[in-house]
């Protein structure tokens, strides 16, 4: 008895009820921190597929419903409807100046209207918020290279690429943008690596024919060139470039 009722047992019981309290109250918010994420995750699952007018119609009664309002962005990208875009996406990023994915689809946005610039600062507010977004780590790269800042630009292309290895779009869209600006030397390898897995891609084989044209290589140049045309007969740029490398061809005989 004496033991049970001593200072320590009269000091220890109390802040045990308060940690209990404690570990309660923690247990319910993290309870409902879950159900408001499950939530969200909910929501954006049953609009994942509602039409642009469905949209416009829930954002009538619901104004404030974010993932509504995103949704609704998409759909007018996709429509070709970028001007409204543009508008819905600012809107959506003015009430949500932390949101990442809003920040990079204004960006996607203004890059469609070739407002450069402007694009490359939304793409660096969504990597404010999420430094290992690729997505926006190559946009923001790519509006770089838009502006003539090429150095900066790959740079940020190839950190990208080392971010999400698998995308073959970044691929892609490096190599291609690389002969865009004469680096052929560089395009070459990076457009030879998507040959396997892009092989039914006209684009890819002319772009590929042509980088090694420049590279004064016409035989496998006309190898390339020839199965784009194939692929895509009607292809002006490429019977240009055929043609042009036939005449290399025959003056390396």
């Amino acid at each position: 008895m004496q033991e049970a009722n001593s200072p320590q047992s009269i000091v220890t019981a109390p802040m045990l009820r308060i940690l209990r309290l404690l570990l309660t109250g923690m247990g319910v918010l993290l309870t409902l921190a879950w159900m408001l994420q499950r939530s969200y995750w909910f929501q954006k699952r049953l609009l994942h597929h509602r039409t642009q007018k469905e949209l416009t119609s829930l954002l009538e009664t619901a104004p404030n419903n974010t993932v509504a309002q995103l949704y609704l962005e998409v759909r007018r990208y996709e429509a070709e409807e970028i001007e409204e875009a543009r508008l819905c996406f600012e809107k959506v990023t003015a009430q949500n100046p932390k949101w990442d994915w809003g920040h990079y689809n204004l960006g996607m946005t203004l890059f469609r209207l070739e407002r450069f610039a402007e694009a490359q600062r939304h793409f660096e507010l969504a990597l404010r918020e999420t430094p290992n977004l690729s997505h926006a780590t190559f946009m923001l790269g790519y509006s770089l290279v838009q502006q003539g800042k090429f150095g900066e630009g790959f740079e940020q292309m190839r950190v990208a690429m080392l971010q999400n290895p698998i995308d073959l779009t970044f691929q892609w869209s490096y190599g291609y943008n690389l002969l865009r600006v004469n680096q052929w030397q560089e395009a070459i390898p990076v457009l030879r690596r998507l040959v396997p897995y892009r092989e039914a891609d006209a684009e890819l084989q002319a772009a590929l024919g042509e980088a090694l044209m420049l590279q004064s290589e016409p035989k496998e140049a006309q190898k390339h060139l020839t199965r784009a045309l194939l692929l895509k007969p009607n292809a002006p740029s490429t019977q240009a470039l055929r043609s042009a490398c036939d005449k290399i061809g025959r003056a390396h005989v």
